[in-house]
């Protein structure tokens, strides 16, 4: 998610994280939660299901606007920390141990 926010707030240079778009933004502009949401890339191929700009679309856009349009990198962090603690655990694997 950090690099993800780096790429889509120019903190790297924008010539080299824009290259052939590696993350393009919806062009639907009747978002919810925020305004920078991601396209999903269609794939075909296992391999490409797989890359970074496919496996981050779905947990970025699911993201509240507050962390998305965070100041900053560690304002980011943060906030990400934060949201994520806060969510409900969905599994506890805590099975006892057969010897």
């Amino acid at each position: 998610m950090n690099e993800v926010f780096k790429i889509l707030h120019e903190v790297y240079d924008p010539e080299v994280s824009k290259v052939k778009g590696i993350l393009k933004l919806s062009s639907v502009m009747t978002t919810r939660r925020h305004s920078l949401k991601l396209y999903a890339q269609l794939s075909r191929l296992e391999i490409r299901r797989n890359s970074f700009a496919v496996r981050v679309v779905k947990a970025w856009n699911s993201l509240p606007h507050e962390v998305v349009m965070s100041s900053g990198v560690k304002a980011f962090e943060a906030k990400l920390a934060k949201y994520c603690n806060d969510q409900p655990v969905k599994f506890e694997y805590e099975e006892e141990l057969r010897l």
